[in-house]
């Protein structure tokens, strides 16, 4: 495993410990900390090229950012996990995953 694969595979770790713990306590957090962590997720992803994750992190923002903080949202957090997981996962994939979300939140 080369030095940069071994950076991605802790990043992915990281993130999905963040999601993990989002997921974990989401009934009991404030929105503004729910809304800044995703965020962070989203600039992390974004940062080392994991665009799928960072596209599904702006879907739940933005699924967020409407005011909503319901137990609904929680297929995003289960996604993001998959993203986390997933290094095989694209952008198509995601956008067609964000549909189904959407609709039902």
């Amino acid at each position: 495993m080369t030095e940069q694969e071994r950076t991605l595979k802790a990043v992915r770790t990281d993130l999905l410990r963040e999601v993990e713990a989002l997921e974990a306590r989401f009934a009991t957090l404030p929105l503004g900390h729910i809304v800044g962590t995703v965020d962070q997720i989203r600039i992390q992803a974004q940062a080392h090229g994991l665009g799928a994750l960072a596209d599904l992190a702006h879907g739940l923002e933005t699924q967020l950012s409407k005011g909503c903080k319901s137990p609904i949202l929680m297929p995003w957090l289960s996604a993001l996990k998959e993203a986390a997981l997933c290094d095989t996962l694209n952008r198509a994939q995601v956008q067609a995953w964000s549909v189904v979300l959407r609709r039902a939140a």
